[in-house]
């Protein structure tokens, strides 16, 4: 039985190949797909998990990738899976996301009913599936436990689910004739709260939860809201514009490239809206050779801005030109 499965095994070959095939889809932020994932985008057919603490923006960079992905490809199906009842329409719709493409999956109960809708999007055809969030998976054992001691280990019940789920999704069920996570053209987001070991150094961040999920994600992105920030000398602090928030974003893990990258980008609070901070953008088409600073003069190939607010006014105009000056091509 294991000679004929030895047989049936890829060659290294054919995985390679499967590598240079996969899809990427753009977060419509230059300074994150090239300067932090150097990828280009976020993979299809990969899970990718997001974490951080409350109200960091975790969502919100979910609905911006469905919105991304609706913008891309109006056709396409996304399942979202809100587990914690947070989700509001008007707010999905107002950030791009093609509601006539969505479902929504609220109010299931258990977990295993949401583990049955991920499992049915996959053999659909989804190109997207947003699951949020994991530390609110309570499993139906949880649910119908009558004694206090199954109750005080509901985390180490939801963490033992995560696991067999995640192996479950990444095997398949052949006998039910369900695929494998790994042969669909679906990229799977899960959004995870995080646990801190030392406030002040956020790369010992990590996320609740399963251990499975750092093993299941191939990338995975931690996203902290800053409401302070220094200036270029560090000796003084400023606070942002009123209806204006900063993110920083950092790969703690990537699979398809080089880990611990980090940006920050601007939220407008109002509108969801999203773009590059300039010095990450102008700092990476330095390093790209890309982009040249003289005095107040800034210089791509043939054009040329004076001051940094001229060259962001073209970059949020003509988009591409931010995605040259950051993957270093004129």
């Amino acid at each position: 039985m294991f000679r004929k499965l030895l047989d049936e095994m890829p060659t290294a070959d054919e995985v390679s190949d499967s590598f240079r095939n996969v899809e990427f889809l753009s977060t419509g932020l230059p300074a994150v797909d090239h300067g932090v994932l150097g990828l280009g985008g976020l993979p299809f057919g990969y899970g990718i998990e997001l974490f951080g603490l409350e109200s960091s923006g975790k969502t919100l960079f979910a609905i911006h990738m469905a919105a991304m992905l609706h913008a891309r490809d109006p056709e396409a199906f996304v399942l979202w899976c809100d587990v914690e009842g947070s989700h509001v329409p008007a707010w999905m719709s107002l950030n791009g996301m093609n509601l006539s493409r969505t479902k929504i999956a609220h109010g299931l109960g258990s977990a295993e009913h949401y583990e049955g809708c991920i499992r049915a999007a996959i053999s659909g055809g989804y190109r997207m599936i947003v699951l949020d969030s994991a530390s609110s998976m309570v499993p139906e054992e949880v649910m119908s436990a009558t004694t206090s001691n199954l109750k005080m280990n509901q985390q180490n019940e939801q963490a033992a689910f995560m696991t067999n789920m995640l192996h479950r999704l990444e095997s398949g069920w052949p006998e039910a004739g369900l695929p494998s996570f790994a042969s669909t053209r679906c990229m799977f987001i899960i959004i995870n709260h995080s646990k801190r070991m030392n406030i002040e150094d956020s790369y010992r961040a990590d996320s609740k939860g399963a251990g499975a999920i750092k093993h299941f994600c191939r990338v995975r992105l931690n996203i902290e809201s800053m409401s302070l920030l220094r200036d270029d000398k560090g000796d003084r602090l400023f606070k942002t514009a009123a209806s204006e928030g900063v993110v920083r974003i950092q790969c703690i893990k990537n699979q398809l490239g080089l880990p611990l990258c980090e940006s920050t980008y601007h939220v407008n609070l109002r509108t969801g809206q999203m773009w590059d901070d300039p010095e990450c953008i102008i700092e990476l088409g330095k390093r790209q050779g890309t982009l040249t600073v003289t005095g107040s003069w800034y210089n791509h190939g043939k054009m040329r801005w004076q001051g940094k607010d001229a060259l962001m006014e073209t970059i949020r105009k003509l988009p591409e030109l931010g995605q040259r000056i950051c993957r270093g091509k004129q």
